[in-house]
């Protein structure tokens, strides 16, 4: 069950992040350039989760990806990241 949502807007229109915790004191994090997910973190506990996706865009977006995940070899191309996604969301709803 969602306890808390926060919007943070990071300091330019492309760099933005939701923020949802649960009432169980998990905390899920979606991070985007635009209106476009680019990365997604989650932690409970000792529990930890992260994706990142490639640059598939320009130099803007560019610079929030190496915010997130500096080394881009950690990085996911788009299919791998899909269902990176889709599994931290099961993850979460598990809880």
């Amino acid at each position: 069950m969602i306890n808390n949502i926060q919007y943070n807007n990071l300091g330019t229109v492309n760099q933005n992040e939701v923020i949802i915790e649960d009432w169980k004191g998990g905390r899920f994090v979606l991070s985007f350039s635009y209106r476009t997910l680019v990365g997604i973190s989650w932690h409970k506990g000792e529990k930890y989760g992260k994706a990142i996706i490639q640059n598939y865009w320009s130099a803007t977006t560019g610079k929030l990806l190496n915010k997130l995940e500096p080394d881009k070899k950690k990085r996911l191309e788009r299919e791998d990241f899909d269902q990176e996604v889709v599994r931290m969301f099961k993850q979460i709803n598990k809880r």
